[in-house]
């Protein structure tokens, strides 16, 4: 089979914190840590995963940040940002926040990273978007030499730095394992170039993540790389009830597309005609047994590894998500094979340079 992959499947959550202005944010980020803690007791779970997005609406809080605050609750979870977005940060500081998280998980974190894409977030930043693939890529080319501890002489089209080195070091070695988020066939090509995985985004159909998925492998082998690990995001909407199910996933599409790009950005992306889709070419929806066939189909087709979860029909309230992550695990996930969340000694491993 095209894509099929040997190793067991592993389960990331995404969480969305902070996005309901109608409760206190603190007691959102306290609810995320007990409903954290839940999740890892049930053992399907392998990876947490938390957004990233600058001048948003509704509001999506700093992950790194969050992420050390969920940290104690998530147990042997993994932690991973989904994703950052170099060209707007400065890349010593976040290098050196990278290694301050690592070291607070004990080596349990993996830096997802992309281009980023709002409009807003490169003009608060004054840079230019048409310069993101350069940025991009100098930026992580200057972390991962901080990394090392080295002394570190780096003159760039950026950034600079002469003869310094960072005080300490990420836990992993020789860095947390780099994802880099892909909706394209050019961002899977980067991505087997700089990165240890890749992340398929949500926003792809099944069909689509196929093919990137495909151009990622004949990358790294093109490269006489190592095959990094495969993930994908995707929308759940579980009910017996299939039309509501369906009507669930279409609606959080709807909601997506209009957070995450300007009206003249959608259009360009095909938004408009995305959400006319069926919900099924792009999310797991419907029945339990029909979400089970269908993330063996796509895993047999796609050879992903990680599959990372948010949930179109999730319920507000705290303990009603924690009955529906209970039927989730219960009823879609361990059906559809994964195992008790491994932790620590599944990390992916850093693609061989």
């Amino acid at each position: 089979m095209a894509g099929k992959s040997p190793t067991p499947l592993r389960v990331g959550l995404h969480l969305r914190v902070g996005f309901d202005l109608a409760v206190p944010i603190a007691t959102q980020i306290d609810e995320a840590a007990d409903l954290v803690g839940f999740a890892a007791s049930l053992g399907v779970f392998h990876t947490l995963r938390v957004p990233h997005r600058w001048l948003a609406d509704p509001p999506v809080l700093e992950p790194l940040l969050l992420l050390a605050r969920l940290a104690p609750a998530a147990g042997p979870m993994r932690l991973m940002t989904s994703v950052m977005k170099p060209p707007i940060h400065n890349p010593v500081e976040l290098a050196h926040q990278v290694a301050t998280l690592d070291q607070i998980c004990h080596g349990r974190f993996d830096f997802g990273v992309g281009l980023g894409w709002p409009l807003a977030e490169f003009a608060a930043i004054g840079a230019p978007r048409s310069e993101r693939v350069a940025r991009f890529e100098e930026s992580l080319a200057l972390m991962k030499l901080l990394w090392t501890g080295e002394q570190v002489s780096f003159e760039g089209r950026f950034w600079s730095v002469n003869g310094e080195r960072m005080g300490y070091v990420p836990v992993q070695r020789p860095h947390p394992p780099l994802w880099v988020g892909a909706l394209s066939v050019p961002a899977s090509q980067r991505a087997a170039r700089v990165a240890d995985g890749l992340i398929l985004s949500s926003q792809s159909t099944w069909k689509d993540a196929a093919i990137y998925a495909a151009t990622y492998r004949a990358e790294t082998d093109g490269l006489g790389r190592r095959r990094g690990s495969v993930g994908i995001e995707r929308e759940l909407s579980v009910a017996q009830d299939e039309g509501r199910a369906n009507e669930a996933a279409r609606a959080r599409r709807v909601e997506r597309a209009g957070q995450a790009y300007n009206p003249e950005e959608r259009v360009g992306r095909g938004h408009e005609a995305a959400v006319e889709r069926d919900p099924g070419s792009y999310s797991l929806v419907g029945r339990p047994s029909t979400c089970v066939e269908t993330i063996q189909r796509e895993r047999e087709a796609i050879g992903f590894d990680l599959l990372s979860l948010s949930f179109a029909n999730s319920p507000r309230e705290l303990s009603a998500r924690k009955d529906y992550l209970q039927l989730v695990a219960e009823e879609v996930l361990r059906p559809a094979g994964a195992g008790e969340s491994p932790g620590l000694e599944s990390a992916p491993k850093p693609a061989a340079r």
